[in-house]
């Protein structure tokens, strides 16, 4: 059993060498964000209310775009993986992020 496992640890290692670092690069340009929009009116919102955001964002690759809203409080009210977004305040006031 030794033996099996030196075997194949050696071949995981020659097959990560032989491994050619620009299989992993990419010739196509980066996805382009136009805009953020908000319903927000200003920078400040009240505790627990709510706002919408959404991006008008293009790929040059021609490929489809994948979304993934962060915030640093709050909470998501739908799927944070679309072009648009609605977020709750948090019951605590203080600087949110969300991007």
């Amino acid at each position: 059993m030794n033996k099996l496992a030196n075997f194949l640890i050696f071949v995981l290692f020659m097959v990560f060498l032989a491994c050619d670092a620009k299989l992993f690069e990419t010739d196509e340009d980066p996805p382009v964000v136009s805009a953020v929009f908000t319903t927000l009116s200003n920078a400040q919102i009240l505790a627990r209310d709510s706002a919408e955001f959404w991006v008008d964002a293009s790929n040059p690759g021609e490929g489809s775009l994948h979304y993934d809203w962060n915030k640093s409080a709050g909470e998501f009210l739908s799927a944070p993986d679309k072009d648009n977004m609605k977020w709750r305040a948090p019951f605590r006031g203080g600087d949110v992020t969300i991007e």
